[in-house]
């Protein structure tokens, strides 16, 4: 799994950053390996470096770099966009995933699980995601509000 954060993807965490302590809890790590420089992350990568990486799975922060993923030159040809598993990290109404680390990771954790692992953890994202919106934030949203939260996620 790639993390993939800043404008162009190539800013990611080591696999020892607080950022992706998610997908520790999910069993998996990020495949960017070290040891984080600060405590703000953003590790600068390369597209070579990606390259060779080739991971399976890419997380996206951004959804200007989400929106254009396919169209990149070198990103285009790494596994995960070939195989159509990269998905843009839900942000409302904070990221469920890193920035600012809030109680939204509770849902986050399912999601994440779910992208990473969809035939061991099948679960109905659009149920638990109004769940949690009625439970924690005391609003509730509809299927169609629940389900435009999941840009590049099949459903």
């Amino acid at each position: 799994m790639y993390y993939a954060e800043g404008e162009n993807g190539l800013c990611t965490e080591c696999d020892d950053s607080l950022h992706v302590h998610l997908l520790r809890l999910a069993g998996d790590v990020n495949i960017h390996r070290g040891h984080t420089s600060c405590h703000m992350g953003m590790e600068k990568v390369s597209i070579d470096q990606v390259l060779l990486y080739n991971p399976d799975v890419i997380l996206v922060q951004n959804e200007d770099f989400f929106n254009s993923i396919n169209e990149l030159a070198g990103w285009r040809n790494l596994k995960a966009v070939k195989t159509g598993k990269v998905f843009l990290i839900p942000k409302r109404p904070f990221n469920w995933f890193d920035r600012p680390p809030s109680f939204m990771r509770i849902l986050g954790i399912k999601w994440v699980t779910n992208c990473l692992y969809p035939e061991e953890y099948k679960i109905d994202i659009i149920k638990e995601t109004l769940e949690f919106y009625d439970l924690f934030l005391n609003v509730k949203i509809d299927v169609a509000d629940a389900a435009a939260l999941f840009k590049g996620r099949p459903l």
